[in-house]
């Protein structure tokens, strides 16, 4: 780069399936959390209330809209993550390698549901 000075490097961040699913993951597991904290705290108010014994408590599922709600939220956090692969690989270029941050240009940020491959940051000359 430095014996072609008008050349400008464009960085593309990628976010995958594979980042996706563990943050779908991880979704998943903070809303059956918060339904479990909130059945434990139905249970607790029906203890109190009653003295018949209680059910054994279920396995908690997740429903259909709740689903949905969950994959557009990790869709929407993929885009971010991707923007900031490669906010992350342009700091390291401009710190590590002196780059004039006017030669690198950031192109908008991907997910692709499909794409199997690893994250990554594409770079082009």
């Amino acid at each position: 780069m430095k014996e072609r000075p008008k050349l400008v490097v464009q960085m593309c961040g990628r976010a995958t399936a594979g980042d996706f699913n563990l943050k779908l993951d991880d979704l998943k597991a903070a809303k059956k959390a918060e339904i479990e904290k909130l059945l434990a705290t139905q249970a607790k108010t029906a203890k109190t209330d009653s003295t018949s014994p209680q059910p054994a408590p279920q396995p908690v599922e997740i429903g259909a809209a709740d689903l949905a709600e969950l994959e557009k939220q990790a869709a929407t956090a993929m885009k971010d993550l991707a923007g900031e692969r490669t906010r992350a690989v342009k700091r390291f270029l401009i710190k590590q390698h002196n780059l004039p941050a006017a030669r690198i240009t950031e192109c908008r940020a991907v997910f692709d549901a499909k794409d199997t491959g690893m994250p990554r940051v594409d770079v082009s000359l």
